[in-house]
């Protein structure tokens, strides 16, 4: 498994991560994965801020903060919670071919998820593996 090009650029790109690896992945996020990782994540998957704080768990003045001192390492959970995100946007440009398309499916109210929106499941790890499920379900055909 590794991450693919759209996870890597919402990152950060290949000066953070080098590659879409997993070793890589958990080399760069040891290091420590910076605060522009969320200005790369919020412009990449064109988040708001309330999406982003949301999503990433951090209140409105902590984004702020790190949005002010973008070098400085970003705290594991904040990190994983990122890497979450950019997975699944990854995966879900993939099926949908476009960024348009997989921006407004993580934003619409999705039957198959009890009516949520997938961008509100990313908070979790459960959530975050209950929309990469359903992405498959739906690139086997099982689900449209």
């Amino acid at each position: 498994m590794q991450l693919g090009p759209t996870a890597i650029r919402a990152l950060g790109g290949r000066r953070v991560l080098r590659s879409g690896a997993l070793a890589d992945v958990r080399r760069g996020i040891a290091r420590g994965l910076r605060g522009t990782a969320v200005a790369h994540i919020e412009r990449t998957m064109g988040l708001s801020p309330a999406e982003s704080t949301r999503v990433l768990g951090i209140s409105p003045a902590t984004r702020k903060r790190i949005l002010g001192a973008q070098l400085r390492p970003l705290a594991a959970n904040v990190a994983d919670r990122a890497l979450r995100a950019a997975r699944i946007y990854d995966e879900t440009v993939e099926h949908f071919g476009e960024k348009a398309a997989a921006g407004d499916w993580l934003r619409s109210r999705i039957h198959a998820l009890g009516n949520e929106r997938p961008l509100d499941l990313l908070d979790s790890d459960i959530g975050t593996q209950t929309i990469h499920d359903l992405l498959v379900q739906m690139e086997h055909g099982m689900i449209s």
